[in-house]
């Protein structure tokens, strides 16, 4: 077991945020702090309490860290496509429906598991929960995820991410059309007062900024690129709901077959498709080198395969 023990130099902050923001060059999460908090491996003052509650300065905080507590999760494998690799980093293709680190509910079936049986350095900054993982995507978004081979590489991609020079860039078929070639959206998002699973525009939000282009007009759908200049959760997929023009099978920001379409093969579809039609088609970033890399994949096959049910209809 390994202690930790801190004083704080913060004041009227929640004990979670305040132990994760003094640890955060250390890879401690604010999730994993609240996880050592729920176990009782956290005392405040010599004393537990819950991650709300509210800290002052001089505050002493003991941690204690088990070593094998997070040595159980179990390698799973999968032929994961590796699209480019050097020594510091690999850049994998995520399937859809996959998450992308251990969580509740969760623990054995991830991208993470994935990448323990790859044989591949991983870096252990964030813990082994979260093994090489720089960024993220939703469970039902596909595509492009930078892994980072070791703790170098992981701040180094870090902070290129949080400076936003990473270029990304992601396909989606959504209802409707835009009402033009490119629409450019830049408005606020926060956590849905009413629903915690959701994100919404508002005034008192984090700025976000997407870009829309049209790539191919289809009958009741279209399929666009989504260029987004600021990494906020949900951020393409919140900006599109906004404008009336949802990510096809993104249910939680209404995405559901448009009542206008008359054809069940459509609605059947969709419905089989079991995801939302979002890709991470293309990542350009600079490597610890300082070379300019572009990692592109391709449009998955059930876009395709749904793109053409659509152009045969009628």
């Amino acid at each position: 077991m390994e202690r930790i023990e801190i004083i704080l130099n913060v004041e009227g902050v929640r004990l979670d945020s305040a132990i994760a923001s003094t640890l955060k060059e250390r890879g401690f999460s604010r999730s994993r702090i609240q996880k050592l908090i729920d176990e009782n491996f956290v005392l405040l003052n010599g004393k537990k309490e819950k991650g709300s509650v509210k800290v002052k300065m001089g505050d002493r905080v003991t941690i204690d860290i088990l070593e094998n507590t997070t040595l159980d999760f179990v390698p799973l494998e999968f032929p994961l496509k590796v699209l480019y690799e050097d020594d510091d980093l690999f850049v994998v293709d995520k399937p859809a429906n996959m998450v992308t680190h251990p969580s509740y509910g969760h623990r054995n079936d991830t991208l993470v598991n994935v990448l323990l049986s790859m044989n591949l350095p991983l870096s252990s900054y964030q813990g082994k929960e979260r093994a090489g993982i720089v960024h993220r995507l939703d469970k039902e978004t596909s595509g492009l995820l930078i892994i980072a081979k070791n703790e170098p590489a992981h701040l180094f991609f870090s902070k290129q991410f949080s400076e936003r020079t990473i270029e990304k860039e992601y396909l989606a078929l959504i209802w409707g059309t835009l009402r033009e070639n490119e629409v450019d959206v830049n408005l606020p998002i926060s956590r849905d007062k009413k629903n915690r699973k959701k994100m919404s525009i508002s005034e008192g939000g984090r700025n976000a900024r997407t870009v829309f282009k049209i790539v191919e007009n289809l009958k009741f759908i279209t399929l666009i690129k989504a260029l987004p200049k600021t990494g906020r959760t949900h951020q393409i997929r919140v900006h599109l709901s906004y404008l009336n023009h949802p990510i096809v099978g993104d249910f939680l920001y209404g995405g559901h077959p448009e009542n206008g379409i008359p054809s069940q093969i459509i609605k059947k579809a969709v419905k089989e498709a079991n995801r939302f039609f979002l890709h991470s088609h293309k990542i350009t970033f600079q490597n610890c080198k300082g070379e300019r890399v572009e990692v592109v994949s391709e449009i998955p096959e059930d876009f395709c395969k749904f793109m053409e049910i659509v152009r045969n209809y009628g």
